[in-house]
Protein backbone atom coordinates (compact mmCIF):
# COMPACT_ATOMS: atom_id res chain seq x y z
CA UNK A 1 0.00 0.00 0.00
CA UNK A 2 2.62 2.12 0.85
CA UNK A 3 4.36 1.64 -2.57
CA UNK A 4 0.78 2.43 -4.46
CA UNK A 5 1.01 5.31 -2.62
CA UNK A 6 4.41 6.77 -3.65
CA UNK A 7 4.20 5.42 -6.77
CA UNK A 8 1.16 7.89 -7.28
CA UNK A 9 2.38 11.02 -5.24
CA UNK A 10 5.38 10.40 -7.76
CA UNK A 11 3.48 10.70 -11.17
CA UNK A 12 1.24 13.27 -9.79
CA UNK A 13 4.43 15.16 -8.91
CA UNK A 14 6.41 14.69 -12.34
CA UNK A 15 3.18 15.85 -13.54
CA UNK A 16 2.98 19.22 -11.52
CA UNK A 17 6.34 19.84 -12.53
CA UNK A 18 6.64 19.46 -16.13
CA UNK A 19 7.58 22.61 -18.27
CA UNK A 20 7.18 23.98 -21.92
CA UNK A 21 4.71 23.19 -24.57
CA UNK A 22 2.42 21.29 -23.10
CA UNK A 23 -1.26 20.82 -22.88
CA UNK A 24 -3.02 20.78 -19.45
CA UNK A 25 -7.36 19.88 -19.43
CA UNK A 26 -8.93 19.81 -15.69
CA UNK A 27 -11.81 17.35 -14.64
CA UNK A 28 -14.39 19.57 -12.57
CA UNK A 29 -17.38 18.00 -10.73
CA UNK A 30 -20.98 18.92 -11.58
CA UNK A 31 -20.70 21.71 -8.00
CA UNK A 32 -17.42 22.62 -9.74
CA UNK A 33 -14.90 21.06 -7.18
CA UNK A 34 -11.97 19.62 -8.82
CA UNK A 35 -11.68 15.97 -9.02
CA UNK A 36 -8.52 14.49 -7.44
CA UNK A 37 -7.62 11.16 -9.47
CA UNK A 38 -9.61 10.80 -11.99
CA UNK A 39 -9.14 8.96 -14.86
CA UNK A 40 -8.88 9.75 -18.64
CA UNK A 41 -8.40 7.03 -20.72
CA UNK A 42 -7.74 7.42 -24.58
CA UNK A 43 -9.95 4.13 -26.32
CA UNK A 44 -8.06 2.28 -28.24
CA UNK A 45 -4.50 3.13 -26.99
CA UNK A 46 -2.61 2.57 -24.31
CA UNK A 47 -3.06 6.08 -22.66
CA UNK A 48 -4.20 6.51 -19.24
CA UNK A 49 -3.88 9.93 -17.48
CA UNK A 50 -4.92 10.73 -14.05
CA UNK A 51 -5.92 14.30 -12.63
CA UNK A 52 -3.41 16.11 -10.18
CA UNK A 53 -4.62 17.70 -6.46
CA UNK A 54 -5.85 20.93 -8.43
CA UNK A 55 -8.42 18.52 -11.29
CA UNK A 56 -5.60 18.71 -13.76
CA UNK A 57 -4.57 16.15 -16.47
CA UNK A 58 -1.55 16.52 -18.91
CA UNK A 59 -1.48 15.44 -22.39
CA UNK A 60 1.64 16.08 -23.29
CA UNK A 61 3.22 12.44 -23.77
CA UNK A 62 -0.25 11.95 -26.74
CA UNK A 63 0.33 11.54 -30.22
CA UNK A 64 -1.28 14.24 -32.05
CA UNK A 65 -4.46 12.75 -33.66
CA UNK A 66 -8.16 12.54 -33.32
CA UNK A 67 -9.20 10.08 -30.04
CA UNK A 68 -12.12 9.40 -27.93
CA UNK A 69 -11.59 9.87 -24.55
CA UNK A 70 -13.45 8.12 -21.04
CA UNK A 71 -13.65 10.01 -18.29
CA UNK A 72 -14.30 8.29 -14.47
CA UNK A 73 -13.88 8.89 -11.08
CA UNK A 74 -15.47 7.06 -8.09
CA UNK A 75 -19.19 7.32 -8.01
CA UNK A 76 -19.53 9.64 -10.49
CA UNK A 77 -21.26 8.75 -13.79
CA UNK A 78 -18.59 7.94 -16.61
CA UNK A 79 -18.16 10.43 -19.75
CA UNK A 80 -17.48 9.78 -23.06
CA UNK A 81 -16.01 12.51 -25.21
CA UNK A 82 -15.68 11.73 -29.17
CA UNK A 83 -13.73 13.23 -31.52
CA UNK A 84 -11.40 14.49 -29.30
CA UNK A 85 -8.81 16.56 -31.78
CA UNK A 86 -5.05 17.24 -30.42
CA UNK A 87 -2.49 19.24 -32.32
CA UNK A 88 0.77 19.58 -30.45
CA UNK A 89 2.37 22.08 -33.43
CA UNK A 90 -0.39 24.59 -32.78
CA UNK A 91 -0.88 23.71 -29.18
CA UNK A 92 -4.94 23.39 -30.13
CA UNK A 93 -7.54 21.13 -29.04
CA UNK A 94 -11.41 20.76 -28.70
CA UNK A 95 -11.39 19.85 -25.44
CA UNK A 96 -13.21 22.12 -22.45
CA UNK A 97 -13.35 21.48 -18.71
CA UNK A 98 -14.73 18.06 -18.58
CA UNK A 99 -17.96 18.11 -15.93
CA UNK A 100 -18.45 14.52 -14.07
CA UNK A 101 -22.33 14.11 -12.08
Amino acid sequence: MKKLLFVSALLIATIITKAGNEFTGKVLSADNQELVGAKIEVIGTDYVFYTDFDGNFDFSQLPEGTYTLKISYVSYQDKVIENFVWDKRKMQTNLKPIVLK
